[in-house]
Formats: C-alpha cells, structure tokens, sequence
C-alpha cells in the first residue's frame, strides 16, 4: 500500500478528515470526507469551517433501504449524485444546524438501528445512495468515499463536503495542494481507491460460453458475465481467442465496443434511434478486426422501459447508446463493470468504437490502454 494510502486509512480510522480527489471527472473536483460513524462536533466544524459546501453522507443503497429514504427526484436530471430526501437526528439537537446537531445525525444515519424513531425528514444533512459494489461499478465521489470508509474499517457510511474557495467557486487543484499542506490533510485520488479495491478481488465472473452463428457475422462466439453484487448478467460476442480464466494477457490490440442496454433502441431501432445501427456497425467493424470485443452491459434497475416509453412520448428521448451522466450507464462513470469484463478476458490495449473519448484516468486504473479512438454510427 502507498504511503499516501496508508495515511489516509489511520486518519479516517482515529475520526479524522481526508480530501478525496475526483481524478475521473471531465472537471475534477475535491471534497472532504470523513467517517459519518465516527462523526464528532470538532471533526463537523472543522470540514464545514475548511470545505464550504452542503454536509453529505455517503450511505449504501441497503442503508438507504433500511432508513426508508426515497430519492429526492427533483434534484436527479442536473445531479451526479443520487439524493434521498434530507434528513435530521429527532432527539439531542436543538436547530439541527449546528455542527455538533449535524455530527448527531450524521451518526444516526450511519448507525441508528430504530430509524423510524432517531431520524426525521426534512433536515439540515443530505444523504447520497451509492451503487452496489462502489467504484468498481461507479467511479464517483459518493462509492468512492463509502469504499475508503471500508478499507480504514471506519464503518459504511461517509460525510463529504465539496470544497469550496473564498468565492464559493469550486476550489482549484491548486489552492486544494495547499489546504492539504496547511492543514495537514492526506489527498487521495478516486483512480488510487479504484486500483485498491480491484486488489480485493472482482465482481464479475464468466458464467457460459458458445459458438453463436449470426447472419452476417458468423465468427463470434458468446460469452455471458454474471454480477456477484446483485445477480445481472451481462454479455460480450468475441472475435478471435480470449482467456476467460484471465491467466492469458494480450500483447495485440484489441477492438471493443463497451454498449448500455437501450431495449426499444436495439430490438427494434426506432427511427428516431441511433443504437441498433450502432450495434450494426460496431458488429461489422469488430469482425474485420483480428480480434475483437463488442460488451453489452445490461440494466439491472427496474422501471427502465417504462421510463423509455414515457421519454419518447415527451419526444426528448436520449439515446443511451453513448450514455449519459444523470444516473443510466456511463460511459466515463459507469465504466467499471465494462473495464473489469475486458480485464478478466486479458485484454490491455484497446481500439475503441465510440464517438466520446473515456476518462483515461479510470481506464488506467483498470490497466486498460486507449490505442485509437474510432468514431461509430454518426453523431449520438
């Protein structure tokens, strides 16, 4: 473990602060985070004193489950971050504002085994649902701050600030390096917390293989993945000889083609969709290709066809063959599922079908190299 690393586990560990980076974002941020089960009235000042920004707890979708917390759906279209409704502690507080009121909540919310009893909504601290399997599925702020609560054995739940500078901006990567030095707080990066976790082992597993004969590509063979978090499988057609014990890296560059799941798009291509076309092509180019990969990452959330049909009678359907941000597949958020399919399979280098460059940050940390860039199906 780097010295970095190391720090930042004891500091979480004794109550402290550190400041997590978020090296995958197009606009890197940084934020505060500390342990919400160690959360204390000095420890609460203190981040709300140096970061600026609304106290947030980073809890795991069972948590979420068992506080009985909607997501606060307002707040979803222009967020990264999936909100529940704002909560505060119902006993032992006075405004709710105060930095040892918050540290109280911020305690319940991580611990409380009668929620229904120790927590009101609305409040003064604002809960973020992560996904299961934290940043090997998604690199983001929220997973990542859960997973280093998990490596300092600081609990499951974390309180993150966003830090802010004297204008109330976003703080620069700058003025972040001295608040660190100042302060004496440890920075570690999304990418390092990501290449930690992998070490814990994965989450994907190769679960059947055939050959699949396609009309106009009968080269491929089929291979499905299964999740170990929550059961969805996920499939890849190859081109060509892949290890599926990952005991056989590949030195050649490799094709790929990584797609989220758009199930009226690709099974029958409305006109006013782009993804089955895309399919098509990526298809055509991977078989040309000496070897080849086209990943096909499934959805596992519920309610996602009907969604579907409901954006399309609004008619501001978004095609999700090049996925978006606020909270389906992402191409740079969500990349985990898709990199680690490519890592078990050997691969290294990768020629990628796509029409939006990956954060090379996070492909790095899943040892993946981006070759070359080719752009597929028109603009999406």
């Amino acid at each position: 473990m780097a010295p970095s690393q190391a720090n930042c586990l004891k500091e979480l560990n004794s109550g402290g602060i550190v400041i997590i980076k978020d090296d995958v974002a197009q606009n890197p941020r940084s934020f505060l985070c500390s342990s919400a089960s160690l959360s204390s009235e000095k420890q609460m000042a203190r981040l709300i004193d140096l970061a600026g920004g609304i106290v947030c707890v980073a809890i795991t979708e069972a948590r979420a489950l068992e506080l009985e917390l909607p997501s606060m759906n307002p707040l979803q279209k222009n967020s990264q971050f999936d909100f529940t409704t704002s909560v505060e502690a119902r006993e032992g507080i006075t405004t709710g504002i105060s930095a040892a009121d918050r540290a109280k909540t911020c305690r319940e919310v991580a611990s409380s085994k009668k929620p229904r009893l120790d927590i009101v909504t609305p409040g003064h601290i604002f809960p973020v649902k992560c996904s299961n399997g934290g940043v090997l599925v998604r690199s983001a702020v929220p997973e990542a701050a859960v997973d280093l609560m998990r490596l300092a054995d600081a609990g499951e739940a974390a309180v993150f600030c966003h830090l802010l500078n004297e204008k109330a901006e976003f703080a620069e990567p700058t003025q972040v390096e001295e608040l660190s030095r100042s302060e004496n707080i440890p920075i570690i990066g999304i990418t390092e917390i990501l290449e930690r976790m992998m070490t814990k082992g994965g989450i994907i597993e190769p679960i059947a293989e055939a050959s699949l004969p396609l009309h106009e590509h009968p080269y491929f063979r089929a291979i499905a993945f299964k999740s170990r978090l929550d059961g969805t499988e996920h499939l890849v057609l190859a081109k060509g000889e892949f290890d599926l014990k990952g005991g056989k890296e590949i030195s050649e560059t490799v094709t790929v083609r990584v797609q989220a799941e758009n199930r009226l798009g690709d099974l029958f291509g409305p006109s006013n969709q782009s993804s089955r076309k895309i399919i098509n092509d990526a298809l055509s180019s991977i078989s040309d290709s000496p070897l080849g990969l086209f990943v096909y990452i499934r959805h596992r959330r519920k309610r996602l066809l009907q969604r579907q049909i409901k954006m399309i009678a609004k008619d501001c359907y978004n095609d999700s063959s090049e996925p978006v941000e606020n909270g389906k597949v992402s191409q740079l958020r969500e990349i985990g599922i898709g990199a680690e399919i490519l890592r078990l399979l050997g691969v290294r280098k990768i020629r990628l079908l796509s029409n939006k460059k990956p954060n090379l940050a996070t492909l790095s940390a899943f040892n993946l190299e981006l070759d070359e860039l080719v752009a597929i199906g028109g603009d999406s």
